[in-house]
């Protein structure tokens, strides 16, 4: 096999049909087979695991299986994989990821490019993305420094395996992919650390994973020993603000730090050596508010500001969309709940909602926001109804045609979301946007229509892939003109917008017949032309303008015994 260009290294467990899920998302990577590699390590499964991992084994030439001695650790199960790969990069994953189609082919090249030591992956759960807030939007070839420790503390992490091995970098942590320790000692060895936000790489690892156990001393004990190992390999200063920031919080929610009589003072000494006021700028705003109750023995405070924004979840209003220069402006209107406990008018928790983010953008249904844009974002709090909550105003112009990393969108159907990062501590709050009709628009030869999804919520329609303005047509937008080259159809598109200069190629079907077809702009809507003809009977008419299946229009030609034609409704 010709040298891979990345590792994948899977320690295995007794994982069940996970790990079938995980071979299979491989094996539909865009990038070749022969240019990368999977290293299955188990450390102590049954005899039935290792018998289906040396069936997948013997199935594709780019798998690899290890066996280690029982006993063994996933550190253990993750450095031997490391010292086996032959890939010029080495991506751990747990047995339970899913990959993106491309995400392989995507991420080397963006490192290759790039010339990175490591690379932050973007995984995806059912709530959130695992970038940090300041990192969804965008790529980033280099990481200011004062991120680098905050984003590196997330599953999906590539490193250069000759990095790793000239610095004799390896996993300490026993029990989590997420080796804090390792990363601060790789981040004090290299600047170069990219992060590839722009595609996603798998699907899975939330909070849970990372603290598979929930308010135990044993769990505070380990997630301490790592984020002191952590801070100690790290010299930047803003670095260590905003990751035992953002470690803290989670702790508190995650682990019962607040009740932990030994530890507190421990942490509480940390926060204040290494959260001075002066870098609160760089801290996003809940962990900044648990950092203050810290540094001033507020325990109880700081567990009821993470139980308050915690699980926040928002509800969309309403929504207004318009083609403006070929471009959909979009506006949305919504409400968080809050709970009872949260004083809205305190003016510290107005200041931090006034600073939280809003992002509008594109995503499919399983990857989260996926390609977002600038958006205005404007809050209030809500003093008319009954339940305490905050309202805000989005706005954002959506171009498909410069959305996906400054390119067109590619063929498909992308729901229109909001994604409010940074204002919940465990899940952001992800809404979709309301259906708000706006005629369908033609721009460099594609179809691009602003449909409803199964839950009529406004979506893209690239390349007439769904409904794009091509049905619901009714006999008298339609008109048959005998001419000596045959019977001509031409059906007006009143929801299609185009100028005069526009010119689509497609097809009509009539059954199951097909005809070239041509849709042309015009003043009061679009129009498509073809000629017609074929035996007596009723043909259901459809059109198909993109790579999808032909739309049905609602109407059917009718050609009788004498050769006569017309249009009658479906």
């Amino acid at each position: 096999m010709p040298h891979p260009v990345i590792s994948l290294i899977v320690p295995v467990r007794n994982p069940g049909d996970a790990i079938n899920r995980l071979v299979d998302s491989a094996d539909e990577q865009s990038l070749p087979a022969a240019a990368f590699e999977l290293v299955l390590v188990d450390h102590g499964s049954d005899r039935a695991t290792l018998d289906r991992l040396d069936h997948l084994r013997r199935r594709r030439p780019n798998v690899t299986v290890a066996t280690l001695p029982a006993g063994s650790t996933l550190a253990d199960a993750l450095n031997h994989g490391i010292e086996l790969a032959a890939g010029t990069f080495v991506l751990p994953l747990g047995h339970g990821e899913l990959l993106f189609p491309a995400a392989l082919e995507k991420l080397t090249a963006f490192a290759a490019e790039h010339d990175c030591d490591l690379v932050v992956g973007r995984g995806v759960g059912p709530a959130r993305p695992s970038i940090d807030q300041a990192l969804t939007t965008a790529d980033v070839p280099r990481l200011d420094p004062h991120l680098r420790l905050a984003a590196t503390s997330h599953p999906f992490v590539a490193y250069r395996r000759e990095f790793l091995q000239q610095h004799g970098l390896r996993y300490r942590a026993g029990r989590a992919l997420l080796d804090r320790t390792f990363h601060a000692e790789a981040l004090a060895h290299t600047d170069a650390v990219g992060v590839f936000a722009g595609y996603p790489l798998a699907r899975g690892h939330g909070l849970a994973e990372a603290y598979p156990v929930r308010d135990a001393e044993p769990s505070r004990a380990q997630w301490w020993e790592d984020v002191a190992g952590a801070l100690d390999r790290t010299t930047d200063a803003g670095a260590r603000a905003v990751f035992l920031a953002a470690e803290v919080a989670v702790a508190v929610h995650w682990l019962g730090l607040a009740g932990d009589e030994k530890l507190r003072p421990v942490v509480q000494d940390a926060v204040r050596n290494s959260c001075p006021a002066e870098l609160d700028r760089l801290i996003a705003p809940v962990p900044r508010l648990v950092v203050d109750d810290f540094r001033e023995g507020r325990w109880t405070e700081a567990g009821r500001v993470l139980a308050g924004f915690s699980g926040l979840r928002a509800t969309a209003e309403a929504g207004a969309a318009r083609w403006v220069d070929d471009a959909l402006q979009v506006e949305l209107t919504g409400r968080i709940e809050t709970p009872g406990s949260l004083d809205l008018r305190n003016a510290t928790y107005q200041r931090m909602i006034a600073e939280t983010m809003i992002i509008l953008g594109v995503r499919n249904r399983l990857t989260a926001p996926l390609h977002c844009v600038p958006t205005e974002g404007f809050w209030s709090v809500d003093t008319e109804s009954d339940r305490p909550g905050l309202r805000f105003t989005a706005r954002a112009r959506l171009d498909p045609d410069r959305i996906h990393h400054g390119g067109p969108l590619p063929g498909g159907t992308w729901q229109v979301a909001c994604y409010v990062p940074g204002l919940s501590i465990d899940t952001a709050p992800v809404l979709p946007v309301p259906l708000a009709g706006t005629p369908t628009t033609i721009r460099d030869h594609r179809l691009i229509a602003v449909v409803g999804g199964t839950d009529e919520t406004l979506h893209f329609d690239i390349g007439g892939t769904t409904c794009s303005g091509l049905s619901g047509l009714r006999p008298e937008h339609t008109e048959l003109v005998e001419t000596p080259a045959g019977s001509r159809l031409t059906i007006t598109l009143p929801d299609v917008r185009a100028d005069r200069q526009t010119v689509l190629q497609g097809a009509i079907r009539f059954g199951r017949l097909s005809f070239p077809a041509r849709l042309s702009g015009g003043p009061d809507g679009s129009r498509v032309e073809c000629f017609a003809s074929g035996l007596s009977g009723d043909y259901p008419i459809s059109m198909t303008f993109g790579d999808g299946r032909p739309t049905p229009t609602g109407l059917t030609l009718r050609i009788e015994h004498a050769g006569a034609m017309i249009i009658i409704p479906a």
